[in-house]
């Protein structure tokens, strides 16, 4: 999760204006992320959410759309803490991209993540 952290942060100081590590974080779990879409009773929503995210950084809540009268769709996303390897390689690999694609430098060589995400899988 560190490595995680350091692009997320990385990523940030070089956005115009910049972006919190958190921020990108949530971007890259949006982008790319586990989530889950439940239809909740409207009222529920707001203890849903402060439940939810209590969790951590990673575990936020977006409303999507009216699934009927009083009830509403939405997507719970999960933090990375949760993640299985292949979950963790994809949002490694999205926050990767970002960083090419703004010319960043990444703090890991290819074999260095590698190594990163078998340790993740034995944990």
């Amino acid at each position: 999760n560190a490595f995680c952290w350091a692009l997320c942060a990385d990523i940030g100081k070089a956005m115009n204006p910049p972006l919190s590590k958190e921020d990108v974080y949530r971007t890259a779990i949006k982008a790319v992320g586990v989530h889950t879409n439940v239809a909740v009773p409207a009222w529920q929503i707001p203890t849903l959410r402060q439940r939810w995210e209590e969790h951590g950084t990673g575990w936020f809540l977006e409303i999507l759309d009216d699934f009927s009268v009083g009830s509403k769709w939405v997507c719970l996303y999960y933090g990375s803490s949760t993640y299985t390897v292949d979950e963790m390689k994809l949002l490694l690999d999205w926050l990767v991209d970002q960083c090419q694609q703004m010319e960043l430098k990444i703090p890991l060589s290819k074999k260095e993540e590698e190594e990163l995400l078998e340790r993740w899988g034995k944990r």
